[in-house]
């Protein structure tokens, strides 16, 4: 089965709540990447772990990124 197209720049994400999780030394994915995703969402909350990879919730030893989606589900 064919993967869909990525839907248009100017189309928003549905109108739902979405957690951008980045660390500060991301080589993989910049953390400039998700203001960048943070732009096609209603809801964005962007969290920066300092210290952090490409791994947050299971690497990183700095627990704000596992405590940021902790929150975020709860909410």
């Amino acid at each position: 089965m064919p993967v869909p197209p990525a839907p248009p720049e100017h189309r928003m994400l549905p109108d739902v709540p979405v957690l951008l999780l980045g660390g500060d030394r991301d080589l993989v994915t910049p953390y400039e990447l998700l203001y960048e995703q943070a732009e096609s969402a209603h809801h964005p909350q962007i969290v920066i772990v300092p210290g952090a990879a490409h791994s947050i919730q299971n690497r990183a030893t700095n627990p704000a990124g596992r405590q940021a989606v902790y929150e975020f589900l709860l909410a």
